[in-house]
C-alpha cells in the first residue's frame, strides 16, 4: 500500500473540508469532489490486494503487471466571499446637516395660590345705656291699628318728619339747634341696627341735652318711636 500517497489524498480532503465548513451552503462541485477524494483513497487501500492478486495472475500467466494512472491533483480555490455593497451617497446628501434639537420650553411657572385676607367680623358694641336714660327706650307694644300703622318702617328720618314736628324736635330735644338736629338724623341714617341707634342717642344726645328730664322725657320717647322704624 502507498502510504505516501494515502496521506496526499488526506490532506486535500482535510484542504476542501476546512473551505466547506466556512459557508455551511455546500455547492455540487464541492460534494462531487469530496466523493472523489474518498473513492481515490478507498482504492489506495485496495491497492495493496491488488497488487497482491496481480502479481499471482501474472506469475500463473506471466501477463504484463497492471499499471495504475497517476493521480492528478487538483488544485482547489476558495470559494471567494461576496464583498460589501458600498453606496454613494448623492452630494445633496452629502452637506446636509441634521437640524439641532429645538430647545424646550421653560416650564410654566404655577401661580401662587391666592390668600384671601378676610376682614373680621366686629364685635358690636354692647349696649351701654345709663339708668337714668332707660325709661326712654322703653316701649310699649303696639294694639291698636292706629299704634301698628304709626310702626310702620321708614327709609329716611330726614323725610319723615313734618315742619313742624321738626321745628318742635329742634327747639325741646336739641336745644334749638338747627345743625345738631341734622347731624343727629344723618348719623342715625347711616347706622344698621336699632342697638347701635341706642348707643348712639344715649351716649350723644340723652345725656347732653337731658332728655330724662320731666319736660322733655315724653318728646323724647316720641322721637325714639321714630329711630326704631328706621332699623325695622
Amino acid at each position: 500500500m502507498d502510504l505516501l500517497k494515502a496521506q496526499i489524498i488526506l490532506e486535500k480532503i482535510n484542504t476542501l473540508y476546512k473551505n466547506i465548513s466556512i459557508d455551511s451552503n455546500v455547492s455540487a462541485i464541492e460534494r462531487d469532489l469530496m466523493l472523489s477524494y474518498i473513492r481515490n483513497l478507498y482504492e489506495t487501500f485496495l491497492e495493496d490486494e491488488t497488487h497482491s492478486a496481480a502479481r499471482k495472475f501474472s506469475d500463473s500467466r506471466k501477463s504484463e503487471p497492471v499499471v495504475v494512472a497517476p493521480v492528478v491533483e487538483e488544485k482547489i480555490e476558495p470559494t471567494p466571499r461576496p464583498k460589501a455593497r458600498v453606496v454613494e451617497l448623492p452630494d445633496s446628501l452629502k452637506e446636509y446637516t441634521a437640524p439641532s434639537p429645538s430647545p424646550k420650553p421653560a416650564p410654566t411657572p404655577k401661580p401662587e395660590p391666592i390668600v384671601e385676607h378676610v376682614a373680621p367680623t366686629p364685635t358690636p358694641k354692647p349696649i351701654v345705656v345709663e339708668k337714668e336714660h332707660e325709661v326712654l327706650f322703653e316701649q310699649k307694644e303696639a294694639k291698636e291699628l292706629s299704634e301698628k300703622l304709626s310702626e310702620m318702617p321708614i327709609r329716611d328720618l330726614k323725610k319723615a318728619m313734618g315742619l313742624n314736628e321738626k321745628i318742635l324736635t329742634i327747639n325741646e330735644l336739641f336745644g334749638g339747634d338747627n345743625k345738631a338736629f341734622d347731624k343727629a338724623l344723618g348719623d342715625l341714617n347711616g347706622l344698621s341696627t336699632f342697638a347701635e341707634a341706642k348707643n348712639y342717642m344715649s351716649e350723644n344726645l340723652a345725656a347732653k341735652y337731658d332728655w330724662s328730664s320731666k319736660e322733655k322725657k315724653k318728646k323724647a320717647q316720641i322721637f325714639i318711636k321714630l329711630v326704631k322704624r328706621r332699623y325695622v
